[in-house]
């Protein structure tokens, strides 16, 4: 096992605590870098050798070996920023595929300002005019910072990849949930209890208020638009909404615990309402358009770095750039199929309920045939709510 010892401007003296914990009497593991000890020198004459061991250092788990060996924990916080202020840091995190000390917020930042061409052309020119005077002037800290990236084996295509894995799997994510909400939401509406049973009341009601016309009196339905307006219709004195009379009917005739904390509400929630009276299909299908797009391009980047990396630089990104493709395809096409289930679900819930499309609308959108459910729904919960009250006060006295 090859070991490492890190020389460079110590701390001030009392940040070490303890004989055993000093710097220079500290070795431990790097991988097969060579053996640098504070007694015992090199193992090997190339410079060269001791830059590659210490660019082959990841932060987190030298300071976990250090914590392990006493080294104090202010010592080790002070030896923790100096490696990560290093480029190395960064190269590592690259090649590692490891976003614990280089975030990908970070990561992001690098990529959208990494050098173009024409910056590197001239940072090169630069390097070579100058290796050859005596008296070189040095390249400024970004230039050398940029050129320092650009040595990092496939910098550009490694990191679009780590970029997109983590941003496949939140753009996933929202799409997924929105879809199953319209979806549950769709379900609930179409086949719920509790819906159907609302709308029979009201259904009811309306035709024994109409029973002296004929032709209104005995209707087998009635058009959405009619819901929000229930709130409008009062009683002879005033006193009582239609509204109100269908919610306190609907408790104590068919929710067994009205009144009782079990007693759920029957219609779907107002905020999943107004949630899925803001999405549109088109923007799903844009979305996953996308997707499917950088997908594509993730997958020709990971084989153009797989292609281009030695031996040394190939693992752990091509093991896990494959197997995230392979996940992300399956992902990518099951939601597809859960995009096109849930639009279907909601063309037949707009026929099940006769609603037509807006004029200038060529089908019914889910703001349309939503925002009718949202606004019924939220007056008929605030009166729920009430009704329920006064119930579990009746049953307390």
């Amino acid at each position: 096992m090859w070991c490492v010892f890190l020389s460079f401007n110590c701390p001030p003296k009392h940040l070490i605590t303890h004989p055993s914990t000093r710097l220079h009497h500290v070795t431990f593991p790097l991988g097969s870098c060579g053996n640098i000890t504070a007694n015992q020198g090199p193992t090997f004459p190339s410079g060269a050798r001791i830059v590659l061991a210490f660019n082959t250092i990841i932060p987190s788990r030298l300071i976990h070996k250090l914590n392990t060996l006493g080294m104090s924990n202010t010592l080790c916080s002070w030896i923790m920023d100096f490696l990560t202020c290093r480029p190395q840091c960064v190269r590592m995190a690259i090649l590692n595929m490891d976003n614990a000390v280089v975030d990908l917020e970070t990561l992001q930042a690098l990529y959208e300002n990494r050098a173009q061409k024409e910056e590197m052309d001239q940072i090169e020119r630069h390097t070579k005019s100058n290796a050859e005077k005596e008296k070189a002037k040095p390249l400024d800290k970004p230039e050398q910072f940029l050129l320092q990236l650009a040595e990092i084996p496939q910098f550009s295509g490694r990191v679009f990849c780590i970029l997109f894995q983590s941003t496949f799997t939140e753009c996933i994510s929202n799409v997924q949930r929105k879809v199953h909400l319209l979806q549950r939401v769709c379900t609930a509406l179409q086949s719920g209890e509790g819906v159907l049973q609302v709308l029979g009341l009201v259904l009811a009601f309306g035709n024994f208020m109409n029973g002296g016309n004929r032709s209104r009196g005995q209707a087998d339905g009635f058009t959405l638009d009619i819901l929000p307006k229930l709130k409008d219709v009062k009683s002879s004195d005033n006193s009582q909404s239609l509204l109100s009379f269908v919610v306190a009917y609907y408790l104590r005739h068919f929710d067994e615990d009205a009144g009782r904390e079990t007693c759920v509400y029957p219609l779907p929630e107002p905020q999943d309402l107004f949630q899925a009276s803001q999405m549109k299909f088109d923007d799903f299908q844009r979305d996953l358009r996308k997707l499917r797009k950088d997908l594509n391009t993730c997958s020709s980047e990971t084989e153009k770095v797989c292609a281009g990396s030695s031996v040394e630089h190939l693992q752990p990104f091509k093991n896990k750039m494959e197997k995230f493709l392979s996940l992300a395809r399956t992902e990518l096409e099951d939601q597809e199929k859960q995009l096109s289930g849930t639009q279907k679900s909601f063309v037949e819930l707009s026929l099940f309920f006769s609603v037509k499309p807006k004029a200038g609308e060529k089908e019914v959108s889910p703001n349309t045939f939503f925002s009718l459910w949202h606004e019924f729904s939220t007056d008929f919960k605030e009166l729920w709510k009430r009704e329920n009250k006064r119930l579990l006060k009746e049953r307390s006295d």
